[in-house]
């Protein structure tokens, strides 16, 4: 099976170690390849190769079970809840092209992964949808709401927004559109000018 693995199947499944189940990954990855029969040394080369300048430095000539222990105790012994938790309220951000759907998802699941108590994980979400709204309007809207903005208001509230900042641009574009047509096809044709008006100027009497 390892015959057919190529360098980026390598690189795909051992981002390791530094992260929630990359250890138990390495393990299968070991296991699936027939590494599992391969000399210690071999196994070795095999994780330094993928884990990278921190791991290499925290390294220091052990044998594949004796890496594998200290890597458990370097990491355990740093709180990956708060790491999560950093990333979810400072990193985590909408991409570009994101649908609102797809970002809703995308904060429930980093939320749940953060393991905040189950009575604070709805707020989470909400915070975190509210704080990353980029217009002032729609955010003083939910600041408006007060404690009675929870989690299905605020993500109402934000909906309707993005339908209508998406209405809003469809039209401008298909205005922007018809004008270019109109151009391109009927380039002599002149604006319709108003009638004069109907009504004399002054009459002396």
């Amino acid at each position: 099976m390892s015959d057919h693995l190529t360098h980026s199947n390598h690189l795909e499944v051992i981002k390791l170690i530094h992260g929630i189940g990359r250890k138990k990954r390495l393990v299968i990855y070991i296991q699936a390849t027939g590494y599992t029969e391969k000399p210690a040394a071999q196994k070795v080369g095999l994780l330094l190769k993928h884990i990278g300048d921190h791991g290499i430095d925290i390294y220091t000539n052990f044998d594949y079970d004796t890496i594998i222990s200290k890597f458990d105790d370097y990491f355990t012994k740093r709180d990956l809840q708060l790491m999560l938790r950093e990333r979810f309220w400072f990193h985590l951000k909408r991409e570009p092209g994101q649908s609102f759907d797809s970002w809703v998802n995308a904060v429930k699941e980093k939320a749940a992964e953060c393991k905040f108590p189950e009575m604070f994980r709805e707020e989470a979400t909400r915070d975190k949808l509210t704080f990353s709204c980029g217009e002032d309007s729609s955010k003083l809207k939910l600041y408006d709401k007060g404690a009675r903005l929870n989690l299905q208001k605020a993500i109402h509230v934000l909906s309707l927004r993005e339908a209508t900042t998406r209405e809003l641009h469809e039209s401008k574009v298909a205005t922007i559109d018809a004008v270019l047509y109109k151009k391109k096809h009927y380039p002599h044709t002149k604006a319709r000018q108003k009638p004069p008006s109907t009504q004399s100027c002054c009459h002396k009497q």
